[in-house]
């Protein structure tokens, strides 16, 4: 039986007290009861009586507190230093910064990670335990540390080893941000609202000439994007994932909008809150980032590339451009928008951004520029031409929809509905006078849809005006199956054009699917073939009533607030998107109204889907949730 057990307590014996210590206690307590203590140790006692005294006497000194006290120190520094054996040169320690003590290690060579940690030991840290080189730790039985082993057999490492890989890893996931040693002037600080993004890393390189031979070859990209697609199962999709877009680097708020360039579907764009706007080139393999740029005090809600279509695409037809084939509309919850022309970028800190703010006589309608859609208008130019210029559609307050040229910034037209206008789409249709015609399609939060023709010498007329009577509570819209809208501003197929008696006659196909989301988490969807048949022309919209016209599917499979719906480019299936739950993600096969049951899955790390977007052939699906990741979803069955 042990002692313990027995109730038996080892104790050790007290040492006696040091020198030191009963030092302390005589001249806290006296001497009265020690004089042999005090004669034997009179020498030490006295000595710190005087030093005591000193030390009083330097308190009330009035130079100590007339500001004077660095004269005395320096004057006993001077004499404590000409009595050692060295100097001390401290003037390159006052320019350090804390983090600079420590090495970044960003190699993936295990050779050279181990040798940069090696060359750092000989640089002396700002403070050391000593009690590192005593600690053992076992980093093969804890699963979050295995991560710092150099080689399988590693199982133990000591304190100071450990401390030094821990910096290390911390060094790899938060890198140095450049904008600590980057000088800020006070004409940078206090004049400019926009500016080169200065939280990059080595990922980061803005690369202005890289961006802009990537636009210039963009036409030769639409090769694939015009390669015929497959007819998708009804059961079940093929889909891989792919390296994230942005998985160097994690943007800081959740994403809230993602654009692919309407001409180079290896071109992507991404921007949030954090007032960034961040701009890809993927790979698969790096994903570098071309360009990054800071809106001051413009949290962005909605941004999107902008690029006039390629004259290859109209067939028999001679296309004049406006010349801005590459701008980038970026908008939060202000009273104006900025425009970024990527044509104007270059070296010497021209940027190319401009703000979009005055809506001549429209300003008590447009609040905020938050949400907007992107399209074209086409003149007929000549006998057998077009012509053709952007606009930006913004959605306003009291019903208004206020259209502006894309060019100029100027006010081009607006539109009034009755009720809360809640999302608007942008439509082509095939004409004989100007060739194309632009259509607005805008609904209220009652279900009541409108269509304008836009177009020059249609004075915004209404062409359709019908509601589902059990439709209510709409919050987003999209349409799907056409040649081009706001989703896809670049043609998905050629456009062939007929010139007869001078009439221009061609092959467009406007979009087929029209998908009404509503707060109940039901999708409506529609045939728009069959409600262009079945309508009534309109004389005039003060004196009807909106038609009645019956969605040919309803999906149920979302319960919480539909905030996105996206088609794909061929209109094949429809994306459903809730940001109220997490992983809330729906594929449709549109044609049969049938949810994809096998993806997504309850292991597919979505997250809180904010914002999603197909590729240009819709091969590929980006998402963007709440944490700040874009992640790409390959679709195998296209192609």
């Amino acid at each position: 039986m042990s002692k313990v057990a027995e109730g038996i307590v080892e104790t050790k014996p007290i040492g006696k007290p040091d020198q030191e210590e009963l030092l302390l206690t005589k001249l806290v307590l006296g001497y009265d009861n020690d004089t042999e203590y005090l004669y034997e140790n009179e020498n030490d006692v006295n000595g710190l009586k005087n030093a005591m005294k000193m030390f009083d006497e330097f308190i009330d000194n009035e130079d100590f507190f007339n500001g004077n006290e660095n004269e005395v120190f320096t004057a006993e520094n001077e004499e404590e230093e000409s009595a050692l054996d060295f100097e001390i040169d401290n003037s390159d320690e006052e320019n350090v910064q804390d983090d600079e003590l420590f090495d970044i290690e960003n190699s993936e060579n295990e050779e050279e990670a181990v040798e940069e940690e090696e060359s750092s030991e000989s640089e002396e840290d700002a403070w050391n335990d000593s009690d590192d080189e005593n600690i053992k730790i076992n980093i093969y039985q804890n699963k979050r540390l295995r991560k710092l082993k150099r080689s399988y057999e590693e199982t133990d490492m000591i304190g100071t080893e450990y401390s030094k890989r821990l910096r290390t890893q911390f060094e790899k996931i938060y890198p140095r941000p450049g904008w600590i040693d980057a000088p800020v002037s006070d004409e940078d600080s206090e004049g400019s609202d926009v500016g080169v993004d200065e939280e990059s890393n080595e990922n980061e390189v803005n690369d202005y000439n890289a961006l802009l031979k990537l636009l210039k070859e963009s036409n030769k990209y639409m090769a694939s994007v015009d390669k015929t697609s497959k007819i998708l199962p009804t059961d079940k999709l093929t889909v891989q994932r792919l390296k994230d877009v942005n998985f160097k680097q994690i943007s800081k708020s959740g994403i809230q909008s993602i654009s692919y360039h309407p001409k180079n579907h290896n071109l992507i764009l991404t921007a949030g809150y954090d007032k960034s706007m961040r701009m890809y080139h993927l790979d698969n393999t790096e994903n570098n980032i071309i360009q990054s740029v800071f809106l001051k005090g413009t949290p962005i809600q909605t941004c999107q590339f902008y690029s006039e279509v390629s004259r290859e695409a109209f067939k028999n037809c001679k296309l004049k451009q406006s010349q801005n084939n590459n701008l980038v509309f970026a908008s939060g919850r202000r009273r104006y928008m900025h425009k970024w022309d990527l044509n104007e970028i270059n070296n010497n800190n021209n940027i190319g951004i401009s703000k979009i703010s005055r809506l001549q006589g429209q300003e008590f309608s447009q609040k905020s520029f938050e949400q907007f859609k992107l399209g074209h208008i086409f003149e007929k130019e000549g006998t057998d031409g077009l012509k053709s210029h952007g606009i930006v559609a913004l959605i306003g307050s009291n019903g208004y929809v206020n259209i502006v040229n894309a060019t100029t910034g100027q006010l081009y037209t607006f539109l009034k509905i009755s009720g809360h206008l809640i999302d608007i789409a942008i439509d082509y249709k095939a004409s004989t006078s100007n060739g194309i015609d632009t259509i607005i399609i805008a609904i209220n939060k009652q279900g009541e849809v409108y269509e304008f023709n836009i177009s020059k010498n249609c004075n915004n007329k209404v062409e359709r005006y019908w509601k589902d009577p059990s439709v209510f509570n709409v919050t987003t819209i999209a349409i799907g199956g056409g040649y081009m809208s706001d989703s896809y501003l670049h043609p998905v197929k050629d456009i062939v054009f007929n010139i007869k008696n001078g009439k221009m006659f061609n092959n467009l196909r406007s979009s087929k699917w029209l998908a009404i989301g509503l707060e109940s988490g039901h999708v409506s969807l529609y045939d728009m073939n069959k409600i262009r048949q079945d309508s009534k022309k309109i004389v005039n919209i003060g004196n009807v009533t909106p038609e009645n016209h019956d969605s040919f599917k309803i999906i149920d499979n979302v319960l919480t607030s539909v905030s996105q719906l996206e088609f794909s480019h061929d209109g094949q299936i429809l994306a459903i998107a809730s940001r109220a739950n997490k992983d809330c993600l729906k594929i449709v096969n549109v044609l049969h109204g049938k949810v994809y049951s096998n993806w997504p899955n309850a292991n597919t790390p979505l997250g809180k889907v904010t914002y999603m977007k197909f590729s240009n052939n819709s091969e590929v699906l980006a998402t963007g949730n709440h944490q700040g990741k874009v992640r790409l979803w390959k679709i195998g069955n296209y192609y």
